[in-house]
């Protein structure tokens, strides 16, 4: 009977829904512990990575002389390109001063804002009003 209950313990324990219940009450009752070895873990690895590149390189006296010398030669000068870009940069230079005025306004920019504005009347003015020491006047606008 003790290896029936067994077998049925082991059988409930290897359910997927009980090893996802398990691992929600484990990680909701010991997450502040995780994410602080977690953190830890990986600040350790990080000064491990560093200290090993600052005090153990792993270059031989042949590398690092091929890469002082490959860095003494200097930096070549691609004349090609430096001359395409610099005819790019007049064409477009040029672009930017020609004139637009031949070319069709789709966003209205040139037009007179107030001719947007609907005819608008206002009725004869009221006395001016003082509010707080500075002057007003009521005026009523009707839209037609």
């Amino acid at each position: 009977m003790n290896f029936l209950n067994k077998l049925k313990k082991i059988k409930e324990i290897s359910k997927p829904s009980y090893l996802f219940k398990s691992l929600l009450y484990f990680s909701g009752r010991y997450i502040r512990v995780f994410t602080f070895l977690t953190a830890l873990a990986a600040v350790g690895f990080c000064v491990y990575l560093w200290y090993g590149t600052i005090y153990r390189p792993q270059w031989s006296e042949s590398q690092k002389n091929a890469y002082m010398k490959d860095k003494s030669q200097g930096t070549v000068f691609n004349e090609k390109g430096f001359e395409y870009d610099t005819a790019a940069a007049k064409d477009r230079e040029e672009e930017s001063q020609k004139n637009l005025d031949g070319l069709t306004d789709i966003f209205h920019l040139n037009k007179n804002v107030a001719a947007d504005v609907p005819t608008v009347s206002t009725a004869p003015a009221t006395p001016a009003k003082t509010i707080l020491g500075t002057t007003t006047t009521d005026q009523t606008v009707v839209a037609h």
